[in-house]
């Protein structure tokens, strides 16, 4: 891992909504914990590939990876309407009738992309077989046969999100 954890409390903002598409939403950020770069997402805006795990009321509830910075991502995630096939978080309807609760995001940063996709996909697993089911707003995985070192990092970051 490039960093330790980035760590913030975000919130959805109220969505837009007409014709039934997301017209317009907003990630409120709340405040960020833990080391980081200064500046309003730090390192979690670097064009460097990372994984995001959101947390909603003690459960996870999402795992991502992404090389763009993070604000682009959310943005892009939360006000896609399904115009050539993507529609966007399934966990933007947190916001539905106003702002969601506090959501934790927890933000690691790597070197390699292959290491992010095989890593997202075990950190996925891991909670399927610690809980019994997927992350509950788990739309996809990219699988990625995982080597031990890898594993061993998707163990230490679900221990670290699961506290």
């Amino acid at each position: 891992m490039v960093n330790n954890c980035l760590q913030f409390k975000i919130r959805v903002g109220s969505l837009s909504i007409q014709k039934g598409k997301v017209i317009k939403a907003k990630i409120s950020y709340v405040k960020q914990e833990g080391l980081f770069n200064p500046g309003f997402w730090g390192g979690a805006n670097e064009k460097v590939p990372k994984i995001y795990i959101l947390k909603y009321k003690k459960e996870i509830i999402y795992v991502g990876i992404t090389k763009m910075p993070l604000s682009s991502r959310f943005g892009a995630g939360l006000v896609a309407s399904g115009k050539n096939g993507y529609h966007g978080y399934a966990w933007k309807q947190l916001s539905v009738k106003g702002e969601s609760d506090l959501i934790d995001l927890y933000v690691y940063s790597f070197k390699s992309k292959e290491w992010t996709e095989a890593i997202e996909a075990e950190i996925a697993y891991l909670i399927r077989q610690k809980t019994g089911k997927w992350p509950s707003y788990q739309t996809e995985i990219h699988f990625h046969q995982a080597n031990t070192k890898e594993r061993n990092i998707a163990q230490k970051i679900f221990i670290d999100i699961s506290k």
